[in-house]
């Protein structure tokens, strides 16, 4: 391998317009442009994190593109999504109404979207990571950014379960409700550092690439309800902090922008589209990260390391079933969709 600086990767904030963010993956793949660690805050660590944990850009896109959104942010996730456990709480507690029951009785959700069907993808998406105790140990090392609710800090999420800490990164205030992770409550890191420069120089990023998708502050018109104020309230809490740490960025750092006018954080049914925003956006600043490219070789070199620090995928040995005596599942086995040789994740 060629002597090279260790490349870091920023991966900002801002709902749906993060998934701006896989499409400058893809040019990074294509220009063999590795990325030695990574910091994300919010959806940007979201897109980061899947990337960190083995999958390829591609593999990022193709799950992105086969979400259905809608049930994405719905109360109500399929069943075949959801582990024995959450089956049999169907049975003692309705599904429809999401209360929870504390020492000072019921509480209603803090959230107006359930988070359900998100923590269900994340948890799916990161299954080859459910072994790795602290995020050096990923294929590529990675840090999310979270903030302390009760303090106001910003929180370095650096080892734990990576599902847990990419879902709290992402916990908007009035829309995911907060996480608790070891006795902190967490929210959205974009309050605090939504472009985790610092971070990535943390990690020993010697070059950045910066992606910055942040949602620009909003129009007058739209300051007329609590919903459109609370939004800019945080938009501002976030733009300042943004450009703190833009301010920080040298001339051998690069900073990707993509243009976004029109698509809103909330326009996740737009995913194709924002994906070739910032696949367009990329190709624009190939020439400022040619000195970044490997040849073949070296990048293949690069792509095996990545590859052989995944966590090894375990085959199913055998499916029998026990316990029954009338029905005799056995018989039928060419209707299960688990089959021996499958990959078995253990949660």
């Amino acid at each position: 391998m060629v002597n090279r600086p260790r490349i870091g990767l920023v991966l900002s904030g801002g709902g749906a317009r993060g998934l701006a963010h896989v499409g400058v993956l893809k040019v990074l793949e294509r220009e063999r442009i590795p990325v030695d660690v990574i910091a994300g805050t919010s959806m940007g660590a979201i897109v980061g994190g899947l990337y960190a944990s083995g999958l390829s850009a591609q593999e990022v896109e193709a799950e992105v593109r086969k979400l259905d959104w809608d049930n994405v942010f719905a109360s109500r996730v399929g069943r075949r999504e959801l582990s024995q456990r959450r089956k049999e709480q169907d049975f003692e507690v309705s599904p429809l109404i999401e209360i929870g029951v504390g020492p000072d009785g019921l509480k209603a959700p803090i959230g107006s979207i359930s988070s359900r069907g998100l923590e269900s993808h994340l948890r799916r998406l990161t299954l080859s990571a459910r072994h790795i105790k602290t995020f050096d140990d990923l294929p590529t090392p990675f840090r999310a950014v979270a903030t302390d609710m009760e303090t106001g800090q910003a929180v370095i999420l650096q080892d734990g379960d990576l599902a847990t800490a990419l879902r709290s990164s992402m916990s908007v205030p009035g829309v995911f409700a907060p996480v608790e992770v070891n006795g902190r409550i967490l929210g959205d890191g974009g309050l605090v550092n939504n472009t985790p420069v610092d971070v990535a120089r943390q990690l020993g990023a010697q070059r950045l690439i910066v992606v910055n998708i942040g949602t620009p502050l909003a129009r007058r018109d739209t300051l007329s309800s609590l919903t459109g104020v609370t939004a800019q309230m945080i938009n501002i809490l976030t733009e300042q902090n943004v450009r703190q740490s833009l301010a920080t960025l040298t001339p051998q750092d690069v900073l990707i922008a993509p243009t976004l006018e029109g698509l809103t954080a909330a326009d996740f049914n737009r995913a194709p589209e924002f994906m070739l925003l910032g696949e367009l956006q990329a190709e624009a600043m190939v020439l400022r990260m040619q000195d970044l490219k490997l040849g073949e070789a070296d990048y293949a070199a690069w792509k095996a390391q990545r590859v052989k620090r995944m966590t090894p995928s375990l085959p199913l040995d055998f499916v029998r079933f026990e316990g029954t005596q009338l029905t005799h599942p056995e018989a039928r086995p060419d209707i299960l969709q688990t089959q021996p040789v499958d990959v078995l994740f253990v949660v």
